[in-house]
């Protein structure tokens, strides 16, 4: 159903994926405010947390992986954003588990997109509304 409503033939977590970022971009389109001091935490996490995850794509690994689930975890306590965090810690755990190139080329999709749903609501919570 949610195929055939995209009119499209695409993946359903692409689908869904692009849904959620159409609803985002509706709920952030009310006038909003950025908080300065809430802009310096957020653009600390984004690199921290960029730095983390392109380090583990590069070389999925134990230690990066382990050094990545620590940035997340810093964001989910830190800036409070859960769900988000959960698919890609679940993402991240199935990225590690598999050896096969193809097989991680094709999952590094998926990863790339909810990161980036991630680094969206980070960037999100810089500002406040008006």
């Amino acid at each position: 159903k949610i195929k055939k409503r995209s009119g499209e033939n695409k993946d359903t977590w692409k689908v869904i994926l692009e849904a959620l970022s159409y609803y985002d971009s509706i709920r952030s389109s009310s006038r909003r405010v950025i908080k300065q001091d809430m802009l310096e935490k957020v653009s600390w996490y984004v690199v921290k947390l960029s730095l983390a995850y392109s380090s583990f794509v590069l070389n999925p690994s134990q230690e990066t992986f382990e050094n990545f689930n620590e940035r997340l975890e810093e964001i989910k306590e830190r800036l409070k954003i859960n769900e988000e965090v959960s698919v890609l810690q679940r993402l991240a755990n199935k990225y590690l588990q598999l050896k096969d190139e193809e097989e991680r080329k094709n999952e590094r999709i998926a990863f790339n997109q909810s990161f980036k749903m991630i680094i969206k609501e980070m960037i999100n919570k810089a500002y406040e509304e008006e």
